[in-house]
């Protein structure tokens, strides 16, 4: 039997091949045994506090590195004798030296009570790890009772469960540790554990086997998480965003979809409450236009059932090719009466009209010019060309003789000759008038004493009848 802080007492628990994980709270510290097979199940014991309500933190350790057995055997708590000393300075203890206990009478009880003392077991293995881990005994822990025959007792009597030890064989933790701790002991790998125990009330058992060695599939130990890298983490929140981006666009356009069906609905209610509408009044005044159509073709009683086909008003244009009129000149439509064929368009004469009165045909830069103003219209800066200007013509006026002058003598005694007077050659083929190409003259030996200048050929032709040997220069050329 076990007595909890609040009184009340729990039976003890023992489970063989594994633990309640129900009665267990967890912590990392394990316990290697002992060499000693007798005593394998050794704890180094860290500290001893104790707690009042009067003081705090009471240093019950009086000594350093202290080994202490595990024994479900032994009632008490068998402690070395300063520790003993400690505890009888902290709660007022007094030894019995006939029962070699720690006798409460009722009033040393009451007190007790009334401090409500905890006793705090550091516990570690000092040359293995440096973890530690805690077990805290109420005074209700403490408060045990033995009965006669125990110790030569005549009668029950309160005590306070610890014993003086003389040497580390008797260091034992006993039955009052095990009462708020949890022992758990694997005999094949050799360790064991001890927990701080949980009193949930109504919490239900979870026996968890300690399977042996030889039939434990070991489990390869977790590969170690290598942490994410920048790419990974931006990758990971772009695809996060995305998916936020379209979870939002589904959601909206759900909403969108649900308010055009409403409308939808809406709208269709309203055609087929208007369409019914429309029933109702047609059904209430009757139209003639239910009756049923006829057909344009068909034969009237007072018709011949032909009826005029609509063609397009046909109007002929007489379009002159080589007129003269400028205003026949435009471009004009030819309307066929099925109108099938696309108006044809044709460019103006491109060519000036011959002037009548200069009797002369316009060169190839003035009909350029005449073209050019016709399409592209009068350029200001373009001096005035037209075939309708009269230019006196490029041939040359008759000369009279009195108005020619001899400059040369060479041929004395020869006639006046004019210009455009037709000469004889020497082939004796008489020439035109208006033929006044050069014309070698008539060959005469070379006299002596005239300068080499004089005798040289001249365009120009003598005058017949001059004493003058000069001659009249002209050019044939305008």
């Amino acid at each position: 039997m076990l007595t909890k802080a609040d009184g009340n007492t729990v039976l003890g628990s023992l489970t063989l091949g594994g633990y309640d994980a129900s009665k267990v709270i967890p912590n990392d510290l394990t316990f290697i045994f002992a060499p000693d097979n007798e005593r394998d199940l050794v704890v180094g014991v860290a500290g001893i506090t104790a707690n009042t309500t009067t003081k705090q933190n009471i240093n019950l350790l009086e000594q350093d590195d202290l080994n202490m057995f595990i024994d479900s055997t032994i009632a008490e708590m068998w402690l070395p004798t300063q520790v003993c000393k400690a505890f009888e300075d902290a709660f007022g203890l007094k030894y019995d030296n006939k029962t070699n206990l720690y006798l409460v009478d009722d009033t040393l009880h009451q007190t007790l009570l009334a401090q409500n003392p905890s006793v705090t077991f550091t516990l570690g293995q000092k040359y293995s790890t440096d973890a530690t881990m805690q077990i805290t005994l109420p005074y209700a822990a403490f408060d045990l009772e033995a009965s006669p025959p125990y110790r030569g007792l005549q009668q029950k009597k309160r005590y306070f469960p610890i014993r003086q030890g003389v040497n580390a064989s008797q260091w034992v933790l006993g039955r009052t540790f095990l009462q708020e701790a949890y022992l758990t002991v694997d005999w094949e790998r050799q360790n064991f554990s001890v927990s701080a125990i949980d009193w949930t009330f109504g919490k239900p058992s979870q026996l968890i086997p300690i399977v042996s060695p030889q039939y434990a599939v070991l489990e390869a130990p977790p590969a170690p998480k290598k942490p994410l890298s920048t790419g990974a983490i931006i990758g990971a929140a772009l695809g996060g965003g995305f998916a936020l981006a379209l979870i939002l666009v589904v959601v909206g356009w759900w909403f969108w979809r649900r308010r055009h069906k409403r409308k939808l609905e809406a709208i269709k209610a309203k055609y087929e409450a208007d369409v019914a509408a429309a029933a109702a009044a047609k059904k209430e005044t009757p139209d003639k236009s239910d009756e049923p159509p006829t057909s344009p073709i068909q034969e009237s009683e007072t018709g011949t059932g032909i009826f005029p086909k609509a063609e397009l008003p046909g109007e002929s244009a007489v379009y002159h090719e080589m007129s003269t009129n400028p205003k026949e000149k435009e471009p004009m439509a030819i309307n066929e009466a099925d109108n099938t064929e696309a108006q044809i368009f044709e460019m103006p004469g491109c060519i000036p009209e011959r002037q009548e009165a200069g009797g002369r045909q316009l060169s190839e830069k003035e009909s350029m010019v005449v073209r050019e103003r016709i399409y592209n219209g009068v350029d200001p800066t373009t001096p005035d060309v037209s075939p309708t200007v009269y230019d006196a013509p490029r041939r040359l006026a008759p000369i009279s003789p009195s108005e020619v002058t001899m400059v040369h003598g060479r041929l004395p005694g020869t006639n006046n000759v004019s210009p455009i007077t037709p000469r004889t050659p020497r082939d004796g083929a008489f020439l035109e008038a208006s033929d006044t190409f050069f014309q070698l003259p008539p060959y005469r030996p070379r006299q002596e004493g005239r300068a080499a200048e004089d005798t040289l050929l001249s365009p120009i032709s003598p005058l017949e009848g001059s004493a003058d040997s000069s001659r009249r220069r002209f050019s044939y050329e305008s």
